[in-house]
């Protein structure tokens, strides 16, 4: 949704104006990357945004801020990100893509200066592969992914169900406070949580005694630099 996009907006401008309260120089530099939807995460199901969709975001923001000069903006190339997607999304047939793309030149393609996404493009069409298949669309609860086999602690099952809050806007709670959600990750290794302290941090959640109302509230005191040596560190 466009408004979650314009929302990186409003939190840089709302970043400056605290700034403002302590320098006239406040500013905000926000870096833009394209999201690459990962292995082993509840988004690993989502089909990513193409170069088009994530520069019409880019452009956007850009008209957003255009105006506000304490605002920069800087931004990953939306290419780059459909070839970071093609090799963390892939299975093994992408391993002849990767080769195609080092033997005819496609060498520090980590660089921008360097990259080259119709080498990644002739490389897929090389193998018969397909990128909207790969990287573009998105996967249902059955399908049996290319990462089933290797084992990351986190249960499929717990991760389709996250997938599902998300997509409907609802976040859990923190499991240190609350019930076990049976995630995969304690159980598989072993691992008990040892809390040195019966009262939650800020977000804690049911049966705390806190007042969730005002939970988002985090205290922030700045203060000025100090004098180190006679000189400001």
């Amino acid at each position: 949704m466009d408004d979650d996009t314009l929302g990186i907006a409003d939190l840089a401008e709302n970043c400056v104006s605290i700034g403002q309260e302590y320098t006239k120089k406040a500013s905000v530099t926000v870096s833009l990357g394209g999201f690459v939807p990962k292995p082993h995460t509840p988004f690993q199901w989502f089909g990513q945004n193409e170069p088009e969709e994530l520069r019409r975001k880019v452009e956007l923001l850009r008209n957003r801020l255009r105006r506000n000069k304490r605002v920069h903006l800087k931004w990953h190339s939306p290419e780059a990100s459909t070839a970071e997607a093609i090799t963390s999304r892939g299975d093994r047939r992408i391993g002849k893509v990767i080769e195609h793309v080092w033997r005819h030149g496609g060498t520090f393609q980590e660089w921008s200066e360097h990259f080259d996404l119709n080498l990644w493009k002739q490389a897929m069409a090389a193998s018969g592969l397909d990128i909207e298949w790969y990287v573009y669309r998105h996967r249902g609860e059955d399908e049996v992914l290319p990462w089933d086999h290797i084992h990351a602690g986190l249960h499929k099952d717990f991760l389709w169900q996250d997938w599902q809050d998300a997509l409907s806007g609802y976040g859990i709670e923190d499991c240190r406070w609350t019930p076990c959600y049976d995630c995969g990750a304690c159980t598989e290794y072993g691992i008990e949580h040892v809390v040195a302290s019966p009262t939650p941090p800020n977000g804690g959640s049911q049966g705390t005694g806190q007042d969730l109302a005002i939970g988002h509230v985090v205290p922030v005191e700045l203060r000025s630099r100090a004098k180190v040596g006679g000189t400001n560190a």
